[in-house]
């Protein structure tokens, strides 16, 4: 059984790497992030101690907070916590308990709990609970987190023209209004950017770019405001056809002059 649960880790690690979002990922991760590091500790722990059902208990209690202490600690460290270092971390772990059994309880030893399953009698009905209870749990946050998908780092950034230190603050009317405006795709793919230029609620006009992941690109950009007062210059922003959000700046926008 160490060489299965060493074999699952391996198997689950290089899955989660290999075939993101795979039905095969989801239920090797279960395991590893779950089930194995308690198993091995367990196993390094307790031994024979425990009955089966207290040891599977067991297993899911100590594997969800070494789970939890393992992104604590990762968080924490210059590492930090993505999912190769979690997944490696984890891993990690269960193989040196699992080493360290071996060590302890030799080449030869058995865990009862491999082999054997209590009868009905023997099932204590609150463990039998808790038990569903926490499979129940992890399955849903194990398929929260692994089919999460990561947060988006996508900025827009309204500049000045070239030359200048700061946003245009004031303008006439039927006079064109310059600036320029950074797009950065954090989406984790290739994706179309949209832009909607207004004045106030007027749209003035518009264009469209398609970026790779991490590429950046900017922007000239002019808008032409009618109408004299406070005037609000806005870029209203849509990735792959989805409102993504809107940066503005305002204008004090005069008369012509006679």
């Amino acid at each position: 059984m160490r060489i299965i649960a060493g074999a699952l880790s391996a198997a689950a690690a290089c899955a989660s790497l290999l075939l993101e979002g795979h039905t095969l990922t989801i239920a090797l991760a279960f395991l590893l992030i779950f089930f194995l590091p308690g198993y091995a500790m367990a196993r390094l722990v307790f031994g024979k101690e425990l009955r089966t059902d207290m040891f599977i208990l067991v297993s899911l209690g100590l594997s969800m907070l070494s789970a939890i202490l393992v992104a604590l600690a990762l968080a924490l460290s210059p590492v930090g916590l993505t999912q190769e270092s979690s997944l490696a971390a984890l891993t990690a772990l269960t193989f040196g308990c699992l080493a360290a059994d071996r060590i302890r309880h030799g080449k030869g030893s058995k865990i009862e709990v491999e082999f054997t399953l209590p009868t009905r009698d023997e099932i204590d009905p609150v463990i039998a609970t808790i038990l569903a209870f926490a499979v129940v749990a992890s399955g849903v946050f194990a398929y929260l987190i692994i089919t999460a998908e990561p947060p988006s780092t996508t900025h827009v950034i309204m500049m000045p023209e070239s030359g200048s230190s700061m946003l245009p603050q004031n303008g006439t009317v039927n006079q064109s209004i310059d600036f320029r405006l950074e797009l950065f795709n954090g989406e984790g793919r290739e994706a179309l950017f949209l832009v909607d230029v207004y004045i106030n609620e007027t749209m003035d006009n518009n264009f469209s770019t398609t970026l790779e992941d991490s590429e950046t690109e900017v922007f000239d950009v002019s808008a032409t405001p009618y109408d004299p007062g406070d005037q609000r210059v806005m870029a209203m922003v849509y990735i792959d056809g989805e409102y993504y959000g809107e940066v503005h700046f305002w204008l004090d926008i005069l008369e012509e002059s006679p």
